[in-house]
């Protein structure tokens, strides 16, 4: 199986062991079992997986762990370069066309992909999950793809024709953000009614490595070999199958996986890295794969004022200015808080040495990572150097209030602001913890608190707050472009809606992103200095304090045949052979 897993920017990886880690161990060269005889792979999943139709599936449980294994894509991916390639194992496209414009895809798709009741899978199938997506009556969980794709035809059986609204030398993965689902199955049924139909607890026609199998809510569920997929390791899958538990607690998953309850485990957290290190050193029936991460946290500030929150673009699309934030609308300030938070402390504190730091908005395992830009020094001298220049001095107390100097408060105000993140996740609580500490030292009092996930997405939404602790993941295959456009452009700071909340906005970063994304034929290397001045400007005028990515590790236990990589533990996952029972 080599099904393309895609990450929607919730949110971007790091050098932990190189800028690509290798598989753990090459591929047997002969199959550790025959057809279904390699036993049932058992892991757990922290949340249940609700409902399986592809246009309704919300959990990670029911899109990484179900319909990831069950559902046909459009695209390939190299899992050794993390790039797209024609005729990739596992996709649908063959090969594809793009019209001069550079909006218009058409995709010669393969004929030999069937779903499991022995239909052929279709550009048809397509063309009809994109209308019912495009359609607001019907009320998926796909409906943002209209913001990017225009229109999605089957110009016959097996040639699909996709066309975007914007064209650019990253805009190739829009085409494939739409899951599908058999439009056959679905005839006569009206838009209201999908997403309560059978099929959304009982998937039964599908088209992948694995077929469902069965689902108990708050239980578990399970998926069964397809011995008729046509992209396999030896000509046929080895595992009978997979069973996914609903363990909602992940410190009970840990301990079910280090108790030999379960076969596989990943999303393991930076602080119990250590102790599944110390496990596979122990036993040698546990395997660990440590690699560059794709998720990182932050400390966000508002820019602009939180008493008149305002969209970042008006009607016409043209940029709003912004009232600035009486403190963090001057620069300096910003600039001098990245000096007095001492981040590699805040690793070793939070996440026990298992991260890397960020010195801009790129990680640096991306083909775009400035090459020479290092993160910004722990200098709390340096720090009260700038606020001073920044008109904010001692006051009686020791704590630091604004002079005649200050750009946007009265004299004799405390700098002193709000910081928000979400309770129960302890490493952010940790962050939070450390960053108030350390800013105190220097004399800025910070009222941390730890809230609510729900109200504290409101109120960052709303954009009246004055920072945040939160964090990101990247998408897959690696693209800065979109990312940063996402995170910091104008179009993304709405309020209520807001993925910019802090509203930040420089039409330099706008024209250099643009620059990049145009480059004649494409080439990484060509587009990657553009982005260098980005993270260049970016770490200059600090938008994020950025902190750092989290380390990434993947396990299994009594497991032949595993060999991932970076954000693709499945990719041969049709090779795996359970060798205990």
């Amino acid at each position: 199986m080599r099904k393309l897993t895609r990450f929607l920017f919730l949110g971007l990886t790091l050098a932990l062991v190189a800028s690509m880690a290798l598989p753990v161990a090459a591929q047997e060269a002969e199959p550790p079992a025959g057809p279904g005889e390699g036993g049932i792979i058992i892991e757990g999943s922290t949340s249940d997986p609700g409902n399986f139709h592809p246009f309704y599936c919300a959990s990670t449980s029911c899109l990484d762990d179900g319909l990831s294994f069950m559902m046909p894509g459009l695209l390939g991916v190299d899992p050794a370069t993390a790039t797209f390639v024609k005729a990739g194992d596992g996709a649908m496209a063959l090969d594809w066309e793009v019209a001069e414009d550079g909006t218009t895809f058409t995709f010669t798709l393969r004929e030999d992909m069937f779903w499991s009741d022995g239909v052929p899978v279709t550009a048809h199938d397509w063309e009809w999950s994109w209308d019912v997506n495009a359609n607001p009556e019907a009320n998926t969980q796909q409906y943002w793809i209209t913001d990017y794709v225009d229109d999605i035809v089957a110009l016959d059986d097996y040639t699909l024709q996709v066309t975007l609204k914007f064209s650019g030398c990253n805009v190739l993965r829009y085409t494939d953000y739409m899951d599908i689902a058999p439009a056959h199955v679905f005839e006569g049924v009206a838009l209201t009614e999908l997403e309560d139909h059978p099929y959304s607890q009982n998937p039964n026609v599908t088209s992948g490595v694995f077929q469902f199998g069965e689902f108990r809510p708050g239980e578990q569920f399970s998926l069964i070999a397809d011995q008729e997929y046509p992209d396999t390791t030896y000509g046929y899958v080895v595992p009978a199958g997979r069973i996914v538990r609903n363990v909602p607690d992940a410190t009970v998953l840990k301990e079910q996986f280090l108790a030999g309850e379960l076969n596989a485990f990943r999303n393991i957290s930076a602080i119990d890295q250590d102790e599944l290190r110390e496990a596979a050193e122990a036993d040698p029936s546990i395997k660990v794969y440590e690699f560059a991460g794709n998720t990182w946290d932050y400390f966000g500030f508002n820019l602009a004022d939180p008493a008149n929150p305002q969209d970042g673009l008006d009607a016409e699309g043209n940029p709003v200015p912004q009232d600035p934030h009486p403190l963090f609308g001057d620069v300096r300030v910003r600039q001098a808080i990245a000096k007095a938070i001492d981040v590699d402390a805040i690793i070793e504190g939070a996440v026990f040495g298992n991260g890397a730091r960020m010195p801009s908005s790129i990680v640096a395992s991306s083909w775009a990572i400035h090459p020479e830009l290092d993160p910004i020094a722990y200098d709390p001298e340096g720090a009260l150097e700038l606020l001073a220049e920044a008109g904010f001095v001692p006051g009686d107390d020791g704590m630091l209030v604004a002079t005649e100097d200050a750009m946007y408060v009265e004299a004799g105000t405390p700098l002193t602001f709000q910081l928000l993140t979400n309770e129960g996740n302890t490493r952010r609580e940790a962050i939070g913890t450390l960053i108030q500490d350390q800013l105190r030292q220097i004399g800025i009092q910070v009222d941390y608190q730890a809230i609510d996930w729900n109200t504290l997405l409101e109120i960052n939404d709303s954009q009246e707050y004055d920072a945040v602790i939160m964090g990101w993941r990247a998408g897959y295959p690696d693209d800065p472009i979109a990312s940063i456009s996402q995170v910091f452009g104008p179009g993304a700071d709405v309020v209520g809606a807001c993925s910019n909340c802090g509203s930040y906005y420089n039409q330099e970063v706008l024209d250099l992103l643009d620059q990049a994304n145009t480059v004649e034929g494409c080439a990484t290397e060509d587009m990657a200095p553009y982005l260098w001045q980005v993270q260049e400007i970016m770490q200059d005028e600090v938008p994020y304090v950025w902190l750092f990515a989290q380390n990434g590790m993947y396990a299994v236990r009594d497991t032949e045949g595993f060999s991932p990589y970076p954000a693709q533990m499945y990719w041969n996952v049709d090779a795996w052979a359970v060798t205990a029972d």
